[in-house]
């Protein structure tokens, strides 16, 4: 690694100053890690901590420089900078701007200099025991086979969970898809077998977490419309810090004219497995996702955000996504939400995803668009489940074949 940095160390190519050796003893190795971390060499990356330069040493090692205010006027392309601000500003470096204006434009040293600037955040929160999360839900339209052409509108959002809805493609080709488009290796959560009903199938990136275990239970509630529901979950266990999180999610029913108790009855379905793992994974955090078809202001997500499922108590969530305007093609308020368990995240930004959706077109095949939310999840490592497990989520039903839902209105808003 010392000599892979030196070598690039001593290249000018990239025109930055080495720090002064009161950052760091070994300022030539440390120069040479920043600039192999701009070429993507992550586990040189990492190694900048590891011969003692800290996260704050990383930041100041960088030029200075205004992070937004003339992106554009450097001649990057504006879906560049919107991508740009998207990540740089959210950490305190300011890397990905200093190479724009020194004239890093085209699309390839773009996206490499992004991906710097992550590894760069990265490294800021590692330093603290904390990690982040980029998470996206859409609901993808249950007619919708065009995998690859979904995987592509998200090769600029570098997700670490994917969660879809209304996905009646195969989801072994969804993976597949979302590993090619993305340059990463994405999987399939655990336990999902065949068929059981509309809910938030999850992909995950293997590369930095490890699937403990998963499922989905088929929901079908009294005044359930549109088909079955179906309440899917998986716990994930962060490969750096070890951490463990419960993640999944529900595609609740949509009624005209409101439905409280069917959708109370389709989200305790969920939250009994998502509880039941929260018990067994000491220390494990909850985020879900999904199309709610609720805003933020009905009363159903009121509670969710209090902690409430009609009568009954459970954890508080927090809007992460905080999503501004409609996520359904025809417009309306946002009813695809990102939900996490109250004070164990912290939101750094989240909504709609940039330039994906125009009100009125569906984006391609899908009649909601996509939503994102970044966050830092905090804590020290979770401990290995309990010895004494609480009971097991209801078994999963034979496979069966998703309904034609010609007629209903499950894949409206």
């Amino acid at each position: 690694v010392e000599r892979q940095a030196a070598q690039v160390a001593s290249s000018s190519t990239w025109g930055l100053p080495a720090p002064s050796g009161s950052m760091l003893s070994v300022a030539g190795i440390f120069h040479g890690m920043v600039i192999a971390c701009i070429l993507r060499r992550a586990s040189v990356a990492a190694a900048i901590v590891t011969v003692g330069g800290t996260a704050e040493v990383a930041t100041e090692a960088i030029p200075s420089l205004d992070a937004s205010a003339d992106c554009v006027a450097s001649g990057a392309t504006s879906e560049q900078c919107s991508r740009f601000e998207t990540h740089a500003l959210q950490s305190r470096s300011t890397l990905g701007h200093a190479l724009i204006q020194r004239g890093i434009s085209n699309s390839r040293q773009s996206l490499s200099l992004i991906d710097a600037e992550i590894h760069m955040g990265d490294l800021e929160v590692q330093a603290r025991g904390d990690f982040k999360i980029r998470l996206i839900q859409w609901n993808v339209h249950y007619t919708n086979k065009n995998t690859q052409g979904l995987a592509n509108q998200l090769q600029s959002t570098a997700p670490d969970i994917v969660g879809l809805n209304e996905l009646t493609a195969s989801p072994e080709t969804m993976a597949a898809d979302l590993s090619s488009a993305l340059g990463r290796t994405y999987k399939l959560q655990p336990g999902r077998g065949g068929w059981q009903g509309y809910g938030t199938d999850i992909f995950y990136d293997d590369t930095k977490w490890k699937a403990l275990e998963g499922g989905v239970e088929k929901v079908l509630c009294p005044g359930t419309l549109g088909g079955e529901r179906a309440a899917n979950w998986a716990v994930l266990q962060h490969r750096a810090t070890s951490k463990i999180i419960v993640t999944g999610g529900i595609h609740l029913s949509y009624c005209a004219n409101g439905c409280d108790s069917t959708h109370e009855c389709e989200l305790m379905k969920l939250y009994k497995n998502l509880r039941a793992m929260k018990s067994k994974y000491a220390g494990s955090a909850v985020v879900w996702m999904g199309d709610l078809n609720r805003g933020v202001n009905t009363l159903i997500v009121r509670n969710l955000l209090q902690g409430k499922i009609g009568s009954e108590e459970t954890f508080a969530v927090a809007d992460l996504a905080k999503t501004e305007g409609n996520t359904y093609f025809g417009g309306g308020v946002a009813i695809d939400h990102i939900l996490g368990e109250s004070g164990a995240f912290t939101r750094k930004s989240g909504g709609r995803i940039p330039g994906k959706g125009v009100t009125g077109q569906h984006l391609v095949g899908a009649d909601h668009f996509p939503v994102y939310a970044e966050v830092i999840c905090s804590g020290t490592a979770s401990s290995s489940p309990s010895p004494t497990a609480p009971p097991s989520p209801a078994a999963t039903p034979s496979p069966a074949a998703p309904p034609s839902p010609a007629g209903q209105n499950h894949y409206r808003k």
